[in-house]
């Protein structure tokens, strides 16, 4: 256990588990309090819902002329079609600012940060992957969801947090109540 990682991980896990009570099942007025205390954590964060027609960087297709694309875009009844398919989606819905650095990279994120939804086409944005056509179809800002939305994960968080600060107790009464020697030969 003093020099095999895997083996000190598993005890650790297995006297922490032993240090495990039953905690009562929270009742609403707990559950309330709890969601008072913790509003924040369970925050939206803003978000939008867009299309994109995408060309990648060694594409042929890639309009040579920006303002007559996006008037076509307008006027098409599938404007998804003009462009290749992207992976994952060539539309998203309420996607954050970190979904869309993960999928297009900053450039592109910053680019449509300030854009309406006004329904009109917007670009060449350039991304991480190539070259797009944005459509914003809606601003999503940050919301708290409601007690009643929330009920089932704040019941689910506040059980956890009482089985942690429970455990917790334990393990610093055993602090304090044991005299620890690491014996180094």
């Amino acid at each position: 256990d003093a020099t095999d990682p895997r083996v000190r991980k598993r005890l650790l896990s297995v006297m922490r588990y032993g240090l495990l009570d039953t905690v009562p099942q929270p009742n609403r007025q707990q559950l309330e309090a709890y969601y008072t205390q913790n509003k924040e954590t369970y925050r939206t964060r803003p978000a939008v819902t867009l299309q994109h027609v995408f060309f990648s960087w060694d594409s042929e297709e890639l309009p040579d002329h920006p303002a007559t694309f996006r008037e076509k875009l307008g006027a098409a009844e599938d404007p998804i079609a003009l462009g290749e398919t992207f992976y994952p989606t060539n539309r998203m819905r309420r996607a954050t600012r970190p979904d869309l650095l993960g999928t297009f990279g900053p450039d592109f994120t910053d680019a449509i940060r300030d854009l309406a939804p006004d329904g009109h086409w917007h670009g060449p944005v350039e991304s991480n992957r190539g070259v797009h056509y944005v459509q914003i179809l809606e601003n999503h800002p940050s919301t708290l969801p409601s007690f009643a939305e929330l009920e089932t994960y704040l019941k689910q968080d506040w059980l956890f947090n009482q089985t942690r600060e429970g455990q917790q107790e334990k393990i610093d009464a055993m602090r304090r109540d044991y005299r620890i020697v690491i014996d180094e030969e």
